[in-house]
């Protein structure tokens, strides 16, 4: 998944089963999280962060540890 910004709202875009797809996720982390959990009916336990221009994206960088969702 990727997040940005299209003018003033914060979307993401990710692969489903139809392509590839953009939502709106709201105005924090929080709420992308939310979306994506109702959006495949699962429940989110941690995240991690991954930097720009990395190619091997199979595990987290040390600096960019899993963040536990509160």
């Amino acid at each position: 998944m990727t997040v940005f910004r299209d003018v003033d709202l914060p979307k993401y875009l990710t692969v489903t089963d139809e392509g590839v797809k953009i939502f709106h996720h709201g105005w924090s982390f929080a709420d992308l999280i939310k979306a994506e959990e109702k959006r495949l009916n699962v429940k989110a336990y941690e995240y991690a962060y991954f930097p720009a221009n990395t190619t091997d994206l199979a595990e987290p960088l040390p600096s960019y540890p899993w963040q536990e969702v509160k």
